[in-house]
């Protein structure tokens, strides 16, 4: 009846010790990232800018050459989502994917395509999360398809 017991004891000790383990925080590596065509394009450098004159937010992502560079440009600085269907940046905002060969951008589409949602606009911390998609064009009418954009805790700046 002993044996019983001590095994019942230690069983439940042993449950008690994995049951109840603390669960790891989740921390979330700041960044900025999006599928262009498919294929996935990492910013190694981002940043964020608000300009609080001209109530505008720039969301910058380049490589670590700065030969490539992924703007997002929206007028505001809260949480919310921005759609853009029209070319006309002052009333919006608009995207700009930028290469030392090209320059894809919202501001070229005759319908413009594409949405930002930010999910945080952490003033305190000075801090930008969301996520986006659009279409872009070149100014010789060839189309680039963004979708899957994500960044995450990308530090800005305030002017």
């Amino acid at each position: 009846m002993k044996k019983i017991t001590i095994s019942c004891l230690l069983l439940f000790v042993l449950l008690l010790s994995f049951g109840c383990k603390k669960d790891d925080p989740i921390t979330t590596k700041p960044g900025l990232s999006v599928k262009i065509d498919g294929t996935t394009w990492t910013g190694q450098v981002n940043i964020g800018i608000y300009d609080a004159q001209e109530n505008l937010t720039i969301i910058t992502g380049a490589n670590t050459a700065l030969t490539e560079q992924l703007q997002l440009v929206f007028i505001g600085n809260s949480a919310g989502t921005y759609n853009f269907t029209t070319n006309d940046m002052v009333s919006f905002g608009a995207f700009a994917y930028m290469t030392n060969v090209d320059m894809y951008t919202t501001i070229a589409a005759t319908t413009p395509i594409g949405q930002i949602v930010v999910s945080e606009y952490d003033k305190t911390n000075h801090t930008l999360s969301g996520t986006f998609h659009f279409d872009a064009y070149n100014f010789e009418d060839q189309k680039k398809v963004f979708t899957d954009g994500v960044f995450t805790k990308v530090a800005y700046t305030e002017q």
